[in-house]
């Protein structure tokens, strides 16, 4: 004779399911996280852009714990936060606070995507692999002679500053989407900043 609780289908662990959607929801935080950061977005460069870039952090980092939270597990809410956590550290576009900072913990990227790079000499340049879009508010590099110009602001309709890699000597003089480069700073190894 079978008993009714030999007839129920096996109960899973409580939780379980809980715990499969609080990862999900973790896994999409971070994919949401990087795709932010892929895409250029408006002001960018900017105080503005980075109260919004510390803004939107701050609410995928609470998106994190509150999932971690879900999940019912202390590991769970302690991985999620700390990952984002540091996703945030390397990928929050700090260059309005302090540019030269910046250029210098970034300079390895810029010079991989400088060699990388196949410019064009289009007004609005050539538009940068998805690896290296960060490295400038538009997601392109702009070719002026045989300098390259990363803008890391842009106004709107024009002007701009950022980064030159220039080989030949100072940028001064350059147009930088309208705006005339003028006293650049010296960054060594033939890079400069001007507008910033």
């Amino acid at each position: 004779m079978t008993t009714l609780d030999e007839t129920r289908p096996p109960r899973t662990r409580p939780g379980t399911l809980r715990l499969a959607w609080a990862l999900a929801g973790t896994v999409l935080v971070w994919a949401l996280a990087i795709v932010t950061v892929l895409l250029p977005l408006p002001f960018v460069g900017t105080y503005v852009g980075l109260a919004a870039s510390v803004v939107s952090w701050f609410c995928l980092v609470s998106a994190g714990f509150v999932l971690g939270l879900v999940g019912g597990r202390r590991w769970v809410t302690a991985t999620t936060t700390g990952l984002t956590v540091v996703l945030a550290a390397g990928l929050l576009n700090w260059c309005s606070v302090a540019p030269e900072a910046w250029f210098d913990s970034h300079r390895s990227l810029y010079e991989q995507a400088v060699e990388d790079l196949e410019p064009d000499n289009s007004y609005d340049g050539a538009l940068l692999p998805m690896l290296w879009r960060p490295l400038s508010v538009t997601g392109r590099v702009q070719a002026r002679g045989s300098m390259l110009f990363f803008p890391q602001w842009q106004g709107i309709p024009d002007d701009a500053g950022g980064y030159f890699h220039a080989p030949d000597g100072s940028p001064a003089g350059t147009d930088m989407s309208g705006m005339i480069c003028q006293d650049p700073v010296a960054l060594g190894d033939d890079w400069w900043m001007c507008g910033m």
